[in-house]
């Protein structure tokens, strides 16, 4: 499936995964969008102890993105996508 470009995000793209630091954490979307026109939403999952970092998404493609962090590798998050 692929999204035209304006089209409401619908099912939700949405997942989890875990850091891996300035190496960064590939994520494949779902579902191909349209354009890589999206924000992408990161939550941690667990209390990371001043471990996390700051965090910042990269890589932004039609099928994925890259989260990065300054911080420990492995810590829990989640992510929701959405359109801007």
């Amino acid at each position: 499936m692929t999204l035209a470009v304006g089209t409401r995000i619908d099912p939700p793209l949405a997942g989890a995964s875990t850091t891996n630091g300035t190496t960064g954490r590939a994520v494949t979307l779902a579902y191909e969008v349209a354009a890589a026109t999206y924000d992408v939403n990161i939550t941690p999952t667990a209390q990371p102890s001043g471990t996390f970092g700051e965090y910042w998404i990269g890589n932004k493609t039609v099928t994925g993105f890259t989260v990065y962090n300054d911080g420990a590798a492995g810590l829990a998050f989640t992510y929701s996508v959405t359109r801007y």
